[in-house]
C-alpha cells in the first residue's frame, strides 16, 4: 500500500513536470514569460515503528465475565405432570427445608390412599410384636433339661411299674395254687366277709348322719376298706382255685398289652430326651411360631411398601424446599397444567454468594480447580477481590458431578460485608502462565509467515529477518525463547 502511494506520488509530479514545460513554451507576453513556477512538495516516506527486545516479566491471563451467585440452589420441579392444585408462597419468601412450596390436584386421592396404608401398616406392626410376644413366651416357658430328663425317668417307671402289675394279674388268673394256698385263701374270704358284715353293722346306724359327722366318716372309711379286702381275698381265692372267667382273664391280657405298649413309649421318649432334652413335640411348635412370626414380618413389610409408593407419588407431585433458603424462582400458576421434570422453581441459600461463569469448552480447557483469581466489580472496577476456582462441570469423577453446570468461584470475602448482591457483575482475572526475567516484545513486532515466526531486526543501517521461537504470550508481551537479545532493535511489520 505504501509503494502504490510512493508511485502516485510519482507519476504526479512527472504530470506537473509536463504541464509546467507547456505552459513556458507557450508564452504569449512578457509578463507571463517572467513567472516564477510554484515549487512541487518531497514526498514523505512514513517511519516504520521500532521495538526494543527487552527483559522482564511475561504474564498470560484469561478474563471473563461472572456474577454473584449463590453459593448452593437447587432447581425444583414435579416428577409427573398433572394440574397445579395449591401454591404456598411467592417469589422472595423465605422458607424452611421440608415446606412445601406448590403441589398437585391428585393429591387429595394419594393422602386419602396414605392414610389408609398407615392403618394397615399400624395393624401389621402390632401382628409382628404379638407374634415376637408368642414365641418369646413360648422359649421363656420351655422346661429346664433337668426336669425333662427327671419327667421322662419317671415315666418310664411307672410304666415298668404297670408292666409289672399286669404281669401278676395275668398269673393269678391262669396259676393254680396248692391246696394248703387255696385253704388259707379262703379262710381269708370267710374272715373278710365277717369283718365286711361287722363295718356294715357298725355303720349303718350313722349312714343318715351328715357328712362332716366325724364318726360317720371314720366308719365309712372302715367300711370301705374292709370292702376292699373282702374283693382283693376273693379275687385271690377264685384264682387259686381257677375259677376266673374268660372275662377276666382276657381284661388282665389286654391291660397287660397296653401297658408293654406304654412301656415301650416311655423307653423311645427316654432315649429321644437324653438325645436331646426337650418336651416331645416342642421343636415343632416352636418352628410353628417362628413362621408366625416371619408371616407377619412379610406382611408388615409388604404394607410398608405400599406406604413408601404412596408416599413418594405423593414427593412426585410436589415441589418441597430442599433447605432454609429463599424462593428466588417460581414460574407456576394455579390451576395450570405442570410438565414433568421441568424446572418451575429455585431455591436459594442467600447466607453465602460466590461467583458463577459460563465458559466455553475452550476456555475451561486452559482452568484447574483450586487456581487463584482477581476479580473486579463493575459498579468499583477499582477495588480487586481475590478468590478460587472451587468447581469446574467437567472432568471430574461420576460421584462427585454436581447439578450445576457453570463454573464457581469462592470469593476470599464476606460477600455480605461488602454488600455485594446477588446478579452482581464482576470481571474475573485468572492468570494462566508467568515467567520473570526472559526476554520478550510486543506482538505487534512478530510476524507469522506460514506457521513460521520472525522478526526484521535493524542494525548497522540493514535489515535482517530472524527467526525466533515464543514460549508464554501474554496480551501486551509474548516471551522471546530463542533468535534474538536482550537491546536488539525490531522494526514493525
Amino acid at each position: 500500500m505504501k509503494q502504490k502511494r510512493r508511485n502516485n506520488l510519482l507519476m504526479l509530479f512527472v504530470l506537473v513536470s509536463i504541464l509546467v514545460s507547456a505552459t513556458g513554451c507557450s508564452a504569449s507576453s512578457p509578463e507571463e514569460a517572467d513567472a516564477t513556477p510554484t515549487p512541487i512538495p518531497t514526498a514523505i516516506i512514513p517511519t516504520k515503528p521500532t521495538y526494543t527486545v527487552e527483559r522482564g516479566s511475561v504474564i498470560e491471563e484469561m478474563q471473563f465475565t461472572a456474577r454473584i451467585a449463590p453459593v448452593v440452589q437447587e432447581d425444583l420441579f414435579f416428577r409427573t405432570e398433572g394440574r397445579v392444585r395449591n401454591i404456598y408462597v411467592e417469589e422472595g419468601d423465605e422458607v424452611e427445608e421440608g415446606q412445601v412450596i406448590a403441589d398437585l390436584e391428585f393429591l387429595d386421592d394419594l393422602e386419602r390412599q396414605l392414610a389408609s396404608d398407615q392403618l394397615r401398616l399400624r395393624r401389621s406392626e402390632i401382628n409382628v410384636e404379638n407374634a415376637q410376644l408368642a414365641l418369646d413366651l413360648f422359649k421363656k416357658n420351655l422346661p429346664s433339661p433337668e426336669l425333662v430328663l427327671a419327667q421322662a425317668e419317671k415315666n418310664f417307671a411307672d410304666a415298668e411299674e404297670k408292666v409289672s402289675k399286669a404281669t401278676r394279674a395275668v398269673n393269678l388268673t391262669q396259676l393254680t395254687a396248692a391246696q394248703a394256698d387255696i385253704d388259707a385263701a379262703y379262710a381269708q374270704v370267710v374272715l373278710s366277709e365277717e369283718a365286711l358284715e361287722r363295718a356294715k353293722e357298725r355303720f349303718a346306724p350313722y349312714a343318715n348322719k351328715p357328712d362332716n359327722n366325724i364318726t360317720r366318716a371314720r366308719l365309712q372309711a372302715d367300711l370301705s376298706a374292709a370292702e376292699q379286702r373282702y374283693e382283693g381275698a376273693l379275687i385271690r381265692y377264685n384264682a387259686m382255685t381257677g375259677t376266673a372267667s374268660e372275662t377276666e382273664q382276657g381284661v388282665a391280657l389286654a391291660e397287660l398289652a397296653v401297658a408293654t405298649a406304654q412301656l415301650a413309649d416311655a423307653q423311645a421318649e427316654l432315649e429321644r430326651v437324653q438325645e436331646n432334652p426337650v418336651p416331645l413335640g416342642y421343636e415343632e411348635e416352636l418352628a410353628l411360631k417362628e413362621n408366625e412370626l416371619e408371616l407377619a414380618k412379610i406382611a408388615y413389610d409388604e404394607t410398608l411398601v405400599s406406604v413408601a409408593d404412596v408416599e413418594s407419588a405423593i414427593e412426585d407431585a410436589q415441589l418441597v424446599a430442599p433447605f432454609d433458603g429463599v424462593v428466588t424462582s417460581l414460574r407456576i400458576s394455579d390451576g395450570r397444567s405442570a410438565e414433568a421434570f421441568r424446572v418451575y422453581s429455585v431455591v436459594s441459600d442467600m447466607d453465602s454468594l460466590e461467583l458463577s461463569a459460563s465458559l466455553t469448552s475452550e476456555d475451561m480447557q486452559y482452568l484447574e480447580k483450586g487456581m487463584s483469581v482477581t476479580a473486579n466489580l463493575s459498579s468499583r472496577p477499582s477495588e480487586t477481590l481475590s478468590g478460587t476456582i472451587r468447581y469446574l462441570p467437567y472432568g471430574l469423577p461420576v460421584d462427585e458431578i454436581e447439578d450445576e453446570q457453570t463454573t464457581r468461584i469462592s470469593l476470599d470475602v464476606d460477600t455480605e460485608e461488602l454488600g455485594l448482591e446477588s446478579g452482581d457483575l464482576m470481571r474475573v482475572t485468572v492468570i494462566l502462565e508467568q515467567k520473570d526475567d526472559v526476554l520478550w516484545l510486543p506482538p505487534q513486532a512478530i510476524r507469522t509467515f506460514e506457521g513460521r515466526k520472525f522478526v526484521v531486526l535493524q542494525a548497522d543501517g540493514y535489515q535482517q529477518r530472524i527467526d525466533v521461537s515464543v514460549g508464554v504470550e501474554g496480551d501486551d508481551r509474548v516471551e522471546i525463547m530463542s533468535g534474538l537479545e536482550e537491546s536488539q532493535i525490531v522494526i514493525s511489520p
